[in-house]
């Protein structure tokens, strides 16, 4: 047994598992057994797969008075427990067994529990992850688990075989390791993080349900104080002096061995969004420069000091040398931790805060406001032209079009439209209905619905047969009803208006031009006729004026409704 933070923290091994502990004098025993794989190790195909294994090692494994719970963080796997020294010495080793050998004859069952629980979409704080990282790394956890589909019993104990090794793990205890525990864990070796690549390199807002700062900062306690901050912050604007929001928060999350992510983010009320974004812009920027971080940072220093002196709360110091042990990280000791508080300074906040703002991404909710200089993540324009391929179903009150080549797939009309290359694609959903999304490797979408288009059957045919077969993921039935077709009248009176009516009045104005002459020897005729020159001109500009604008108006309000449906079945980034 070896201390690590003076009389603090011991290391022992269990069955070749290290164990992190510390006496915290309770009697009743907390234990987290925490794997070094996260969301961001799964691909986009195989997504979900480690949260369906850690709901299935968990089934019935509760009761009495043995609570469990289980979690799939970006980086770590954790099965927890509390109770009595002997149930949770017999949680650990059933779950050990467990994901030894995993029994899955639960699958279906399981697998559609989460499928209801993905339905319910991700937080707009977990879709900040995407937006920054896209459809890999960080950016898998706000994707709704789309790898469900394909996990099957075969996959999934490889999968385990894999992840849940003695040599991924460690065990966390805030009391000595009961003599009874047994840890089988089969042999493996510690899987490291894969460094976090970030697509975005400068500030961004994108357009999101409510509003959330995220921004990458190096991985140190110091990123929590500025995230505890940050949290404070917002309190004291949104709630205390505008009363827009009742609960702001925030939080740091490690996404590799060196970064970390810093959140903070409000549910604004309807009558205070109107500019709120604006306003959390503006907190941030002013951050710090009224004296008012100095005096929490003194709050700040002072809890978190006394945290680390109560016993009760030593486990958290045996949670972080459990999780620096499998990131590969320097273990601090007690001393360490106390000394990088107490030495904490406004300066020491202020160059993360920096960091945080190079790197700035502001979700700004979809009907408030936003006025600052800032650029918004927006899709790629296509360069692809479109006066092919197949129509919508509405033609031509739609205009329009989808095609499919061997290079890239476009929709839209041909002053609004967007591709998906080819040669991007991260993935294709395919749902029982026909309806087929495309997802590019930065998490753009593309929503394929058959029944909008003219031969929209035989497109799908030809996008089921682009790609190699681990790129297509199955989903669960998708309940949408089809596109219905419009009627003729409406489908064709703006083009009546257009190419019709007015050409129509032209012609009879400059009919009767024509036969003024003809009319003259009348009087009447005279006063008559000429009225009914002018006026026919008339209606004509009228109606030439009124059509054409009509028309665009009508064609850039559906293309904005459009694009805005195309992509909200995911994360639109």
């Amino acid at each position: 047994m070896e201390s690590l933070s003076g009389s603090t923290v011991f290391r022992t091994d269990v069955d070749g598992v290290p164990c992190f502990w510390v006496r915290s004098g309770r009697p009743t025993l907390t234990a987290r057994l925490l794997f070094r794989t996260g969301a961001a190790d799964e691909s986009l195909h195989e997504s979900g797969w480690t949260h369906l294994l850690e709901h299935l090692a968990l089934h019935d494994r509760d009761g009495g008075g043995l609570q469990v719970n289980g979690s799939v963080s970006v980086l770590h796997t954790a099965f927890d427990a509390v109770g009595s020294p002997e149930a949770v010495a017999a949680f650990l080793t059933g779950v050990a067994s467990w994901v030894s050998g995993p029994d899955l004859a639960e699958l279906d069952r399981e697998r559609r529990v989460l499928a209801v629980e993905a339905q319910q979409g991700t937080s707009a704080a977990r879709r900040a992850f995407t937006w920054r990282y896209g459809a890999c790394g960080p950016g898998i956890i706000g994707l709704s688990e789309l790898g469900l589909g394909r996990a099957t019993a075969e996959r999934l104990s490889e999968r385990a075989r894999r992840i849940f090794t003695r040599g991924n793990a460690a065990l966390v205890l805030d009391g000595p390791p009961p003599a009874d525990l047994d840890l089988a864990l089969p042999e493996g070796s510690l899987v490291p993080p894969c460094a976090a690549e970030s697509l975005i390199s400068r500030p961004f807002v994108y357009r999101d349900t409510g509003i959330v700062i995220s921004g990458v900062v190096p991985r140190s306690g110091r990123a929590g104080v500025l995230a505890d901050l940050l949290r404070r912050s917002l309190i004291r604007r949104l709630r205390h002096e505008d009363g827009s929001a009742y609960s702001p928060w925030a939080w740091y999350e490690p996404v590799d061995a060196d970064h970390g992510v810093v959140l903070a983010g409000a549910d604004i009320s309807t009558q205070g969004l109107n500019d709120a974004a604006d306003r959390v812009y503006d907190e941030l920027q002013n951050f710090g420069r009224d004296g008012w971080v100095d005096e929490r940072l003194v709050d700040i220093r002072l809890e978190r000091e006394q945290a680390l002196l109560d016993p009760f709360g030593w486990i958290g110091l045996a949670h972080a040398a459990a999780r620096s042990h499998l990131d590969q990280r320097p273990i601090r000791t007690l001393e360490e931790e106390l000394a990088e508080i107490r030495s904490a300074t406004p300066g020491d906040i202020h160059a993360d805060l920096v960091q945080l703002r190079n790197s700035l991404l502001l979700a700004v909710p979809h009907d408030a406001t936003w006025s600052r200089p800032l650029p918004t993540l927006i899709p790629p324009r296509s360069e692809v032209g479109l006066n092919s391929g197949a129509r919508s179903i509405n033609w031509p009150s739609d205009r329009s079009r989808l095609l499919v080549t061997d290079e890239a797939i476009t929709m839209g009309t041909q002053d609004h439209r967007r591709s998906i290359k080819v040669d991007d694609v991260a993935a294709v959903l395919t749902y029982p209905e026909g309806l087929r999304i495309l997802l590019d490797r930065e998490a753009w979408s593309m929503n394929l619905e058959p029944s909008v288009w003219q031969g929209g059957d035989d497109v799908v045919a030809r996008i089921d047969a682009m790609f190699p077969p681990d790129l297509y993921l199955p989903q669960p039935p998708h309940e949408q009803p089809p596109a219905t077709r419009i009627s003729a009248w409406r489908r064709w009176r703006w083009v009546a208006l257009d190419k019709a009516l007015v050409p129509l009045g032209l012609t009879v104005s400059a009919l009767l031009m024509l036969s003024l002459p003809v009319f003259m020897w009348a009087s009447f005729t005279r006063r008559l006729t000429v009225p009914v020159v002018w006026g026919g001109w008339f209606i004509a500009a009228v109606g030439f004026g009124i059509g054409r604008e009509s028309l665009r108006e009508y064609r850039d309000r559906r293309d904005r409704k459009r694009e805005l449906r195309a992509q909200d079945v995911l994360v639109s980034r």
